[in-house]
């Protein structure tokens, strides 16, 4: 395992060491709970080793977490047909990095602000903060991931910019604390998970390209 993204936990981690040390001092149990805050810090942003599943035309998860909805939307916003759209809860113990689930050229990338409901919930999809981007294959296909923030949640890191290349399983982004991860499909690819699996970022095979 890699060590955690510096420039991600450092914000939190500095100044929860900072208050640990001082209150510590005078009320070790406080102390003791700063501590523990602080391991959490450094496990919550770590950034584990994975290798690529093998194979032709695979689709990788773009996240950790439990799948809660496989569904068939129209986002007329984003796309100009209807799309596959496999959602991923991830909670404060997963792995927060999103992948690429493609190897693609980033085609756009939008921004909205939004509120901050639970991200296990249906209507975040819509009503909260999130960051879209559409990538691009070789055979001209669009896939989207929506990083989409939640109640805990209010950071979106986005490491991509449009006309980008990416390589299946690079980091494209991060969301920190309580998140959710939309991905969007064509209609012809074949999805091979199922609504309540847990996927890993990079590992798990959703589905794949036709």
């Amino acid at each position: 395992m890699k060590l955690p993204v510096a420039k991600e936990v450092m914000p939190y981690f500095i100044p929860t060491l900072i208050v640990t040390i001082g209150v510590g001092i005078l009320n070790p149990i406080a102390g003791y709970i700063g501590v523990v805050l602080c391991i959490y810090l450094l496990y919550f942003f770590r950034n584990p080793t994975r290798s690529l599943p093998e194979g032709k035309n695979l689709i990788v998860s773009p996240a950790d977490g439990k799948i809660v909805g496989i569904d068939v939307v129209e986002p007329r916003e984003y796309f100009t047909e209807k799309m596959w759209r496999i959602s991923i809860f991830l909670n404060i113990f997963n792995v927060h990095i999103n992948y690429a689930p493609i190897t693609a050229t980033i085609a756009g990338i939008t921004y909205k602000k939004g509120s901050f409901l639970p991200a296990n919930a249906e209507r975040s999809s819509i009503q909260n903060e999130n960051n879209m981007v559409i990538l691009r294959n070789t055979g001209n296909q669009l896939i989207g991931v929506r990083q989409i923030a939640g109640m805990i949640a209010r950071r979106i890191v986005c490491d991509c910019s449009d006309g980008d290349t990416v390589m299946q399983g690079d980091r494209i982004g991060l969301i920190k604390f309580s998140s959710r991860v939309e991905i969007f499909l064509p209609l012809t690819a074949k999805i091979v998970v199922t609504n309540g699996d847990r996927v890993k970022g990079k590992t798990t095979i959703l589905g794949l390209m036709k």
